[in-house]
């Protein structure tokens, strides 16, 4: 189990309303490039896609494809690098991604709560064949996102965006209740759910581990 370190950064009770707000203006800032981010991937890998009765994109273009994966997408909302490589005469793209969202749960009786959204993105193309994959890993609560402005050492929004980089790590490999650990001795908490048949992490808060207990 994980302890709660208390100290200036409170262990429990209401979160103060200044890092409510810093969570809420991240979510927001994230929000203002998503749909700059999804209009540009469409326009990239759009002519990758077979249709019947229009012809591929010729294969010379992946190569600038690649690039423009690498440079053209905002780096606002983005997770850690991007993947964009032509080799073996194949594409491979991919991008890791915050999203504004609303969680919400049946148990809340019709309640929500922002959040951001993790998203991997997967392109693999080596014409004729194509597969573009949208996974939505993590769910992180307003409150949650709150607690890591809060007890975080770092509290500057690249150090908390960077924060976010394990639950995308761990997504395929946790089950039920989870605490995932990040660099400087925090920790995730949450559960996994289930959206639209997919598993995915439903993070309810953040704490600093101290040893054992909660």
């Amino acid at each position: 189990m994980i302890a709660v370190k208390t100290g200036s950064r409170s262990a429990g009770g209401k979160v103060p309303a200044e890092f409510i707000g810093r969570a809420r203006c991240l979510r927001d800032a994230v929000g203002r490039t998503a749909a700059e981010a999804d209009r540009l991937t469409k326009l990239l890998i759009g002519p990758l896609r077979p249709r019947h009765g229009f012809r591929q994109a010729p294969r010379r273009t992946l190569p600038d494809v690649a690039t423009a994966w690498r440079v053209l997408l905002p780096e606002a909302g983005r997770l850690g690098d991007p993947i964009g490589e032509f080799a073996d005469r194949k594409l491979r793209l991919a991008e890791l991604r915050a999203y504004p969202i609303r969680m919400r749960f049946a148990a809340w009786d019709g309640a929500d709560e922002l959040a951001p959204a993790l998203r991997m993105t997967l392109v693999v193309c080596a014409p004729p064949r194509f597969r573009c994959e949208n996974m939505l890993l993590a769910d992180v609560g307003l409150h949650a996102l709150a607690r890591r402005y809060e007890r975080g050492a770092d509290r500057s929004d690249a150090a908390v965006l960077r924060d976010l980089v394990p639950l995308a790590r761990s997504a395929a490999t946790v089950n039920g209740e989870f605490a995932i650990p990040t660099a400087d001795n925090g920790c995730w908490i949450g559960r996994v759910t289930r959206v639209r048949g997919a598993s995915v992490l439903a993070v309810r808060t953040f704490v600093i581990a101290t040893g054992n207990g909660r």
